[in-house]
């Protein structure tokens, strides 16, 4: 991965290209393969620790690992976490944030076009490192067809609607729905039954 200067209206280099990081770094890159350092995504934590998303190959298929900024700035060094964050045939990882402040990354998988289906999932940032909580679209292996990512395969179809963990105490709003936590929802509805009998 490289990084290139630009000039101040984007229009054009302005200096060489600087090479941050190299795909065969990955502790759990896929040996013996074509490196690639695809889909990258900055994201600076709260506690100002610069992390850089991206995609390449395990043994598992597509897999997002992420790296850290050891300088805090772009040019690094930048050093790559042991363990991938997603491997299970699913990357091109970003990170975005709803209306009421819940982190969340969204992804590609599997690795298979007619069957790409985006993944959503709710995000913790722990002293500069990031850690899924919650997959929130529910059980997406049941449509990935004959791809790598068959060994997910789920036996059984999902029947449980999607939610999110976190969001519960806020309001749906137009355009964004959130499901209830189940043990939200079960709070709601003893509240209800109180309030008749009273």
């Amino acid at each position: 991965m490289a990084a290139v200067p630009l000039s101040d209206d984007l229009g054009e280099a302005v200096g060489d290209p600087i090479i941050l990081f190299r795909g065969s770094e990955a502790p759990w890159r896929k040996k013996d393969t074509i490196f690639v350092t695809d889909g990258c995504f900055p994201y600076r934590c709260a506690d100002g620790t610069l992390l850089m998303l991206w995609s390449s190959f395990s043994d598992r298929g597509y897999t997002t690992g992420y790296a850290r900024s050891l300088s805090g700035e772009i040019y690094g060094p930048w050093i790559q976490e042991e363990l991938p964050l997603y491997s299970m045939d699913g990357a091109h990882s970003m990170l975005f944030r709803t209306f009421e402040g819940q982190l969340m990354m969204s992804l590609h998988s599997p690795n298979i076009h007619q069957y790409k289906r985006i993944l959503l999932f709710e995000m913790e940032e722990t002293a500069g490192k990031l850690h899924i909580i919650n997959e929130v679209t529910g059980n997406w292996n049941q449509r990935i067809g004959d791809t790598p990512g068959q060994e997910y395969k789920s036996k059984s179809p999902c029947i449980e609607e999607p939610h999110f963990t976190k969001l519960a105490s806020f309001p749906s709003r137009k355009g964004f729905p959130l499901h209830p936590h189940p043990e939200s929802q079960a709070q709601e509805e003893t509240s209800k039954e109180k309030n008749t009998e009273n």
